[in-house]
C-alpha cells in the first residue's frame, strides 16, 4: 500500500512537470471560442442601442396623457357621424406632379348638416413623411381638389373644419373609388347625380 502512494505521488508530479507553455488556458482555441460568442452579443447589443437612439420610431406618442382625451374626442366624432348618417364616395382621378385629383360626394340624413368646406387627410400607416392634408371646398355635398396619395397602406380621414364629426377608412393600394360610411351605418347610400 505504501508503494502505491509513492507511485501516485510520482504520477502527479510527472503530470505537473509535463505541462508546457502551449497548454496554458489563453493559448487554447476553445477558450477563445467560448469568450468570442458572448463578446459578439455584447457588441451587437451596443450597436442596436446606437441605432435605436439615432432612429427613434415615429409611431410612439410622447405625450401619453393626451391619448385618453384624443380617444374620447374620436368616439364623440364617430358618434356624431353616425347620428348624421354620413356616407362618402371618394373618387381618385388623374395623378399629376402636384397631386392626385380627388372628388368627394358626401351624403347625410340632413343636407343642411353638410358644410361648405371639409378636411381630407391621408395618413400613411408607418411613414409620417407621406402624410397629406387638404381642405376641400364645395357645395351640396360635392367637393374637389388635389392631394398627394401615398403608396401602400394608409388611413383616410374626412372631417368637418370644426372637428365635430369624422369618417375614417383604412385603405390598401390605390383604388379608383372608396366608399366610406359612419360607424353603425350598414352601407353608404347610393350616390345619385
Amino acid at each position: 500500500m505504501r508503494g502505491q502512494e509513492i507511485n501516485m505521488s510520482n504520477a502527479i508530479h510527472m503530470d505537473n512537470s509535463t505541462i508546457t507553455k502551449s497548454d496554458v488556458w489563453y493559448r487554447q482555441f476553445y477558450v477563445w471560442l467560448i469568450i468570442f460568442l458572448p463578446a459578439c452579443a455584447v457588441i451587437a447589443s451596443f450597436a442596436t442601442l446606437y441605432v435605436a437612439a439615432k432612429n427613434p420610431p415615429e409611431l410612439v406618442v410622447e405625450n401619453y396623457s393626451s391619448i385618453e382625451a384624443t380617444n374620447a374626442r374620436n368616439v364623440s366624432q364617430d358618434n356624431e357621424a353616425t347620428r348624421l348618417a354620413l356616407s362618402a364616395e371618394l373618387n381618385f382621378g388623374r395623378t399629376a406632379a402636384s397631386g392626385t385629383e380627388v372628388e368627394l360626394r358626401l351624403q347625410a340624413n340632413d343636407t343642411q348638416a353638410l358644410p361648405s368646406r371639409i378636411v381630407l387627410r391621408v395618413v400613411h400607416s408607418t411613414q409620417a413623411a407621406q402624410d397629406a392634408m387638404v381642405e376641400l371646398a364645395g357645395m351640396a355635398g360635392n367637393y374637389a381638389g388635389l392631394i398627394r396619395v401615398p403608396s401602400g397602406n394608409y388611413d383616410i380621414f374626412i372631417e368637418d373644419t370644426q372637428g365635430t364629426w369624422r369618417l375614417t377608412k383604412r385603405v390598401a393600394g390605390q383604388p379608383a373609388t372608396i366608399n366610406i360610411h359612419a360607424p353603425g351605418i350598414a352601407a353608404p347610400k347610393p350616390v345619385q347625380d
